[in-house]
């Protein structure tokens, strides 16, 4: 499973691994149109306390080592957000790739296929090993490939950056 990796990948996967742990993803407020509220706009905490916040943490890394514009709040727009940066579809995992899972039983899907994302932080063991922001914990957390409830890697997205020396 190994895949060689420059520099660049190896920053991505220190800083993942930097936030294990940390509180910082839990809340992202937004302002969400809602006719109820008051002028029509409710402030709002897309992260839900952070079980949706695995697309932020993700983007975050990315972001924080310029291969990312921003952070990002969902799966699709981070998705969108890193091809126009440049990053696309691969087979395999490779340190510093975006990985994504599908969703959860209890979650009805999206138009994206996608309902998890993490970073790989490793690729030397027989599953490899994810940094990604756990709805259970809430905090992020290093795992293997398999999620707590069963979920395997869906598919990976890199960067040619991640391959640079």
């Amino acid at each position: 499973m190994e895949t060689v990796t420059g520099e660049k990948a190896h920053r991505i996967a220190a800083t993942a691994r930097k936030y294990i742990g940390s509180t910082r993803f839990r809340h992202r407020y937004r302002p969400i149109r809602q006719e109820e509220a008051i002028f029509g706009w409710a402030i709002v905490d897309v992260a839900n306390d952070g079980d949706d916040s695995c697309a932020a943490f993700a983007s975050h890394v990315l972001a924080a080592n310029g291969l990312m514009k921003r952070t990002r709040s969902t799966i699709g727009t981070m998705v969108e957000a890193m091809q126009d940066k440049g990053w696309y579809p691969a087979e395999q995992a490779a340190v510093g790739a975006v990985a994504l899972w599908g969703f959860r039983c209890d979650v009805t899907p999206d138009e994206t296929g996608y309902g998890h994302s993490g970073i790989v932080v490793d690729t030397q063991t027989d599953s490899g090993l994810y940094v990604s922001h756990s709805s259970f914990v809430r905090t992020p957390v290093e795992h293997s490939a398999q999620l707590q409830d069963g979920r395997e890697p869906a598919g990976f997205f890199v960067h040619d950056a991640l391959f640079a020396c």
